[in-house]
């Protein structure tokens, strides 16, 4: 977000399958200068540790399932599923983030 103040015009996120909406509300924000887009982003750095917490698109996968948009969070080798642990926390900060 702080790029997005500053001036840059447009972000590559992972993240944004999953909160598209607001990520859009939040860039549209801080492209305009609003600093409190900053904030509003700072709601999800528990889900972002979360879908990262394994090597991408692992946690995403994950989420797209949990979410069921996706019909199975498969991964073709060398991937391999996300962990039970990982998972259980990931299905928890979505929970928290209203996401399920």
């Amino acid at each position: 977000m702080e790029l997005a103040v500053e001036g840059g015009r447009g972000v590559i996120s992972v993240v944004s399958h999953l909160i598209p909406a607001e990520l859009i509300a939040m860039m549209s924000a801080a492209v305009e200068g609003d600093f409190r887009a900053k904030e509003s982003f700072l709601k999800y750095s528990g889900l972002l540790k979360a879908l990262y917490s394994e090597s991408n698109p692992i946690g995403v996968k994950m989420a797209l399932f949990k979410m069921g948009i996706i019909d199975s969070p498969e991964m073709r080798l060398p991937l391999v599923a996300m962990s039970s642990h990982s998972a259980a926390n990931l299905f928890e900060e979505m929970k928290k983030t209203g996401l399920v």
